[in-house]
């Protein structure tokens, strides 16, 4: 769309990639809003680094990092 910021349908599942080293950083599970403005603030990646029976938190990188 070019002049619009990419919509939850666009991003969701998306692979998100650290541009300073390559390393995979996981899938986007959900987007964080600024309520002010609906801009999107930060992605929210599922975190699979926990032990079983134990709740996931999820991975927040900030939409402008």
């Amino acid at each position: 769309n070019g002049h619009f910021p990419p919509t939850f349908k666009e991003l969701c599942g998306k692979e998100v990639i650290c541009t300073c080293d390559g390393a995979r950083l996981g899938y986007v599970n959900d987007l964080e809003f600024d309520e002010k403005t609906g801009c999107i603030c930060a992605l929210l990646l599922p975190d699979n680094k926990h032990f079983p029976f134990q709740e996931s938190q999820d991975s927040r990188y900030a939409w402008n990092d």
